[in-house]
């Protein structure tokens, strides 16, 4: 697939903080970019309920560039998410569900198992019943005991949101709430009708408006540029290649027939694969305070310090020929060099300072010294 789009444009859209969420309990995995970390109370922003995060840049590239996932575990990203007879069968289907919930009885009378359920509702849809299976997975867990589908909720008894579609985090009310809040709204007061509810909304919003897989109903890329970042199923950076690890389970041992994968090509893509962060330490580059000092005299900064910015300019007396650089990190593990007594040279100097984060990231702050 040719998006016509450069992998620079992507990458600037879908790294806007809390635009691709993370609950790993890697604090490198987690963005301290603005607006992702509250540096008042030393907490990481919830973005959603159950303690999901803004994800660092480099986690977001990792999961975007496709050439990560060219393998048995990450093909199913790309799989066309069609019901095809033949491609779509109920043994198939045996092997998604094996060791979850779905494996068991069917809670109302049309159907004695989840199985049959999904299987039925997914062929009259036109959808792949191993990709909504495995969606649905994704959303409940394993032992499905998300009070999405419990039918007890207090205030929304009797219904529920298998897909948990609409299911996010407002002023007013939690993921939780909101989810069946718009379960009531479609009168999904059965089973049967949220899994054909459901299904049924994700082949009309998301198959048929090309963004017919796993990656693309995450990165919502085959639209224009103009479409970029909007219209995304889920805001869980990993979601599609979780789900492709689900989806797996029934393609086991049949990759030796002929299947179509829609794979995204970016203009301008790095030569190299995008990698993880460290999975030790956290990504807190960031600096205190930072100030330029010859012995009494303190020179004025271009533009008021802030953690974010990172160049600096200042005007000494041509007759002041060493400076001080006052540097403050602000993590207690960080290492900072380029701070202390600088000589300066005739004309201009630029001077760096490097803070070094205890996952192994630096953050260069310049600081360009003009002698007058």
């Amino acid at each position: 697939l040719d998006p016509g789009l450069k992998w620079s444009d992507v990458v600037s859209i879908e790294t806007k903080v809390g635009k691709n969420l993370t609950n790993s309990s890697y604090e490198s995995y987690k963005s301290m970019e603005k607006g992702a970390y509250d540096w008042n109370n030393g907490r990481y922003v919830s973005f959603d309920s159950g303690g999901w995060y803004s994800a660092h840049p480099k986690v977001i590239k990792y999961y975007l560039d496709p050439r990560n996932f060219l393998n048995d575990d990450g093909i199913l990203q790309f799989l066309d998410h069609r019901f095809t007879t033949g491609s779509n069968t109920s043994s198939m289907l045996d092997k998604v569900v094996k060791g979850t919930f779905l494996e068991g009885d069917f809670p109302e009378k049309k159907y004695s198992t989840y199985k049959d359920a999904i299987f039925d509702i997914c062929k009259g849809i036109g959808i792949n019943p191993n990709v909504i299976a495995s969606m649905i997975i994704q959303e409940q867990g394993t032992s499905g005991k998300s009070s999405l589908i419990s039918g007890t909720y207090s205030g929304y008894e009797g219904y529920y949101n298998y897909l948990n579609i609409g299911a996010y985090r407002t002023a007013t009310m939690s993921a939780v709430q909101r989810g069946l809040w718009y379960a009531k709204q479609q009168g999904w007061n059965t089973r049967v009708k949220s899994i054909n509810g459901g299904a049924t909304y994700y082949f009309n919003n998301y198959v048929n408006k090309n963004q017919n897989t796993l990656y693309l109903k995450k990165f919502n890329v085959a639209n224009g540029a103009s479409n970029l970042g909007s219209h995304q199923y889920m805001g869980a950076v990993q979601g599609a290649a979780d789900e492709a690890l689900i989806l797996k389970k029934a393609f086991a041992g049949i990759f030796d027939t002929s299947k179509t994968f829609v794979i995204p090509v970016y203009s301008g893509m790095p030569s190299g694969t995008c990698t993880l962060p460290k999975t030790t330490g956290n990504n807190n580059n960031y600096l205190k305070s930072l100030s330029v000092t010859n012995g009494d005299t303190k020179y004025k900064l271009n533009t008021t310090f802030d953690r974010y910015t990172k160049n600096y300019t200042i005007t000494v007396p041509s007759s002041v020929k060493k400076v001080t650089v006052n540097a403050a990190k602000s993590g207690s593990g960080a290492t900072v060099s380029g701070s202390g007594s600088v000589t300066l040279s005739s004309g201009t100097n630029t001077l760096k300072i490097k803070v070094r984060s205890t996952s192994g990231l630096t953050r260069t702050y310049k600081i360009t010294v003009k002698r007058n």
